[in-house]
């Protein structure tokens, strides 16, 4: 659920910003949110597979 609505935010800010693509505010601006939004999905598959780990182990 939470990596979904990652995916569904991070698409809406890319559309959003569409029209002005090139712009290197912009490049920027999105680079940062890539690199902000992985960090954010690889917590997420850690905290997944320690979750996993667990409940293997009960």
């Amino acid at each position: 659920m939470v990596k979904q609505l990652v995916v569904e935010v991070f698409s809406y800010e890319l559309v959003a910003l569409k029209p002005k693509l090139f712009s290197s505010q912009v490049l920027t601006h999105n680079y940062f949110l890539v690199r902000t939004y992985a960090k954010i999905a690889k917590k997420l598959n850690f905290s997944n597979r320690q979750d996993a780990k667990s409940a293997e182990n009960s």
